[in-house]
């Protein structure tokens, strides 16, 4: 992965179309200098989604981890499932 020519942000080399198997292919370092050249200002909110997509995708996960160990703790869980299904989530999160 290549980083952007303004914010040095590391840039995806493909995304996933929707929730199937599809990629699209994302703009390059050399895409967006040459797309730098016309307008500075195109290449760097790319840069800026780039970084804000990321760290959306960092929240996610952080909050499904949180989720996650909320369902392990809570007290409504009965006693001869708890152990069965903090080891589910735990092979999940750690997969």
């Amino acid at each position: 992965m290549g980083t952007g020519p303004i914010y040095g942000v590391t840039l995806p080399e493909t995304l996933p179309i929707g929730r199937g198997s599809m990629k699209q292919a994302m703009p390059s370092r050399r895409d967006l200098e040459e797309t730098r050249e016309v307008s500075e200002r195109t290449a760097a909110a790319y840069e800026v989604l780039v970084s804000h997509w990321r760290n959306a995708l960092d929240d996610a996960f952080k909050s499904r981890r949180y989720l996650a160990k909320a369902i392990c703790n809570a007290e409504d869980i009965a006693a001869g499932r708890a152990e069965e299904l903090r080891e589910e989530i735990e092979e999940w999160l750690d997969g």
